[in-house]
């Protein structure tokens, strides 16, 4: 842990949380969707001391769009990382005590943990290798276990690397077709073999081993799907016998930010709690997040045990699929990256998918509706906006979507896939993705953010 350093960069540490301090003293207002999303939990909320008070009124309402949050808890927890580092959160006297204190004392269903203060003193970040691989003309790298994210995406990249997208374009069933075909085979492979590496031994090479993934994409076809879910394969070095996550997708608190800096240094960074709002409790000013609902909680049996399944000082599989791509001498190309918990996966690689191959700018790729599969019984066709209003109105298409799959297309394509055996809800959906993309060129840089979330573009 120790004493804070310019490992990262040559900024202090104090120094770099300095706006983020002020942020939570000044305070900021309340954006539309954070205030939605309070009014959805305020049940929730209410049943935490400290929660309450911040997020909801005397009343048990929750706070409107426009009023101003203001943190001076948080605002004494960064300024005591900022003197001592990670040391005055994981081992202070007060910040570590108050966390030991909720989790412990928790009166809600489901009762107390057992977290001790050793627990948290001992607690280590764990740096690992990014995952990459080639896709077209590109080095695609993402992160590695205990995500899923960067194996599923670079087996989903490779599986289709076998397919002339650009040939097909971004309206073409067949294109489709072959993208929901790569998904399901990937989660298949995710579902079976990821989770931590340190106690699971994750055929990571393997998975993404490219005569591997020519024996996945063999796979595809311009037909009908085979009947019920995709089997996974059998990756070069893998283990011994396991048996597949059947967990439900969880959705929660997720958050991503694509930067490139006047330098060239691109940073691409996933940030989760878990839930919306972590497990509903804050202390000293930030949620507890909830992250032990990514494991499975049901162990499979001893012989082939669940690769995710509890154990103690694992660390849960995640879908968080940061991504920077690079060009074949080494230069960053594309930096992506979303929320959306199961759904990162798909949602990244689509906007991957649409740059690489479509040519599409970020914003474009930003805008396109969704559609993955990720090996379940039906398949998510996402419509997000109305007809009838004209694009670049509120509630209509975002400008520029012309052509791309847009809420018109994606209804017209409902018949094609059904014949082709994918079960499709009768009511398309939107999914909870928030895709911040930067395309990297020659004279500058192009910037694309989801028109389903609330971030912005900006550079200077």
């Amino acid at each position: 842990m120790g004493a804070p350093s310019n490992r990262y960069g040559p900024i202090p540490l104090i120094a770099a949380l300095r706006p983020a301090n002020r942020l939570a003293r000044e305070g900021f207002p309340i954006s539309p969707r954070l205030a939605a999303s309070i009014d959805g939990n305020k049940a929730v909320l209410a049943q935490d001391e400290g929660a309450r008070a911040y997020f909801l009124n005397p009343d048990g309402s929750g706070k409107a769009a426009g009023t101003v949050l203001r943190n001076p808890d948080y605002a004494r927890v960064l300024a005591r990382v900022g003197l001592a580092g990670a040391r005055a959160f994981y081992s202070g006297r007060r910040v570590a005590q108050n966390i030991v204190e909720a989790v412990t004392t928790d009166p809600r269903a489901g009762g107390p943990s057992s977290m001790t203060l050793t627990d948290l003193a001992e607690y280590r970040v764990i740096e690992r290798a990014p995952v990459c691989g080639d896709y077209r003309y590109t080095i695609v790298c993402s992160m590695g276990p205990p995500s899923s994210g960067g194996s599923a995406e670079l087996q989903i990249l490779g599986i289709l690397h076998r397919v002339d997208l650009a040939a097909l374009g971004p309206n073409n069933v067949q294109a489709v077709h072959a993208f929901l075909q790569a998904n399901r085979l990937a989660f298949a492979d995710r579902n079976l073999y990821v989770a931590d590496p340190d106690y699971v031994a994750v055929p990571t090479a393997g998975l993404i081993d490219p005569a591997y993934l020519a024996g996945r994409a063999a796979l595809l076809t311009n037909g009908p799907v085979a009947p019920g879910l995709a089997t996974a394969g059998t990756p070069p070095a893998v283990g011994a016998g396991r048996t597949a996550d059947a967990s439900p997708p969880r959705f929660g608190g997720t958050s991503h930010s694509s930067i490139v800096d006047r330098f060239g240094s691109a940073v691409s960074q996933t940030i989760t709690v878990e839930g919306g709002f972590g497990n509903n409790r804050l202390v000293d000013g930030f949620v507890l997040n909830n992250e032990l609902t990514d494991f499975s909680f049901d162990p499979g049996p001893e012989d082939a045990p669940v690769a995710n399944r509890v154990e103690g000082g694992k660390r849960p599989r995640s879908s968080m699929t940061p991504t920077i791509v690079f060009t074949r001498d080494g230069r960053p190309a594309f930096v992506a990256g979303s929320p959306g918990g199961a759904s990162i996966i798909g949602t990244t690689t689509q906007a991957l998918v649409a740059m690489i191959d479509f040519g599409l700018d970020p914003q474009q790729a930003a805008n396109q509706a969704h559609f993955q599969n990720n090996n379940t019984a039906q398949t998510t066709l996402e419509s997000l906006f109305s007809d009838t209003i004209p694009p670049g109105q509120p509630g209509g298409a975002p400008a520029g979507t012309t052509g791309l799959i847009g809420p018109s297309d994606v209804r017209s394509l409902i018949p094609e896939l059904a014949a082709l055996g994918y079960s499709i809800p009768a009511t398309p959906s939107v999914l909870t993705s928030g895709l911040n993309l930067i395309k990297i060129m020659p004279g500058g840089l192009e910037g694309g953010t989801d028109p389903r979330r609330e971030g912005t573009v900006t550079g200077r």
